[in-house]
């Protein structure tokens, strides 16, 4: 399974995730100010 790289739109710091599917990537929260 791909992991990917996402920088969030609310602190600006880059983070990686394992992404399983579409739906859990529109779940997926920031985990350093858990903006989404």
């Amino acid at each position: 399974m791909p992991i990917y790289e996402y920088t969030c739109s609310g602190c600006g710091r880059l983070f990686e995730q394992l992404v399983q599917s579409r739906e859990q990537e529109a779940e997926l929260a920031c985990p350093h100010c858990g903006s989404r």
